[in-house]
């Protein structure tokens, strides 16, 4: 649905549309997943301040990107250089997540299951 936008030519009405769409879907399917990973890794003491910190985190980042977006195209009058930092700053993060490896399991969540399985 969403490469349909992408490859009819734009209009403000299609748009629009899209920007809906993606308020829409976006941020309800991925507020849980995000949830239920902070509880696997940290559990659900903390749960609350740290969904608050990531979202806060987030917001920042998202500032300070449009700012510096800003920046550079008062500078060079392209956005070229924008796109491509930013390029570079989600391949570095994305190496950095692999190299970082995932969590490791905690024992108590496997004694749970073992336990449910009897």
């Amino acid at each position: 649905m969403f490469a349909i936008y992408f490859v009819l030519p734009p209009t403000p009405a299609s748009t629009l549309l899209f920007a809906a769409a993606m308020g829409l879907l976006w941020w309800p399917g991925l507020a849980p997943l995000i949830g239920g990973l902070v509880v696997d890794i940290f559990g659900t003491r903390y749960m609350a301040t740290l969904l608050g910190l990531s979202f806060v985190v987030h917001q920042v980042g998202s500032s300070l990107g449009a700012w510096g977006g800003g920046l550079i195209f008062d500078f060079y009058a392209s956005y070229d250089a924008a796109w491509q930092i930013g390029t570079l700053i989600g391949f570095g993060a994305g190496v950095v997540q692999i190299l970082a490896g995932g969590p490791s399991r905690r024992d108590d969540r496997m004694i749970v299951r073992a336990a449910a399985a009897t």
